[in-house]
């Protein structure tokens, strides 16, 4: 059985990965300046938390391939047991 990954599945993981990097980046910057900076930091229970559901998020967008199957007919993914005929 072929699975077929839509290309904007796989942009759409690489922007929000990119994007969390940046907000963690921008914190490490901000917390390498000093002591004087911890007060701006207030964000980081949040920003922990934001990695956590997008982790979660991106696994499941990752392995929704493997549940599901691209029908040649539509543009939108179809159970598993209707790929036989793909």
């Amino acid at each position: 059985m072929l699975y077929r990954v839509c290309t904007c599945t796989a942009f759409f993981v690489g922007m929000i990965n990119s994007w969390i990097h940046a907000v963690m980046y921008i914190y490490y910057g901000l917390a390498a300046i000093g002591p004087s900076m911890q007060k701006y930091l207030w964000w980081k229970k949040h920003m922990t938390t934001l990695q956590l559901v997008i982790i979660v998020s991106l696994f499941l967008v990752a392995c929704r391939p493997y549940f599901l199957c691209y029908n040649n007919t539509s543009s939108v993914f179809v159970a598993q047991n209707n790929c036989e005929n793909s």
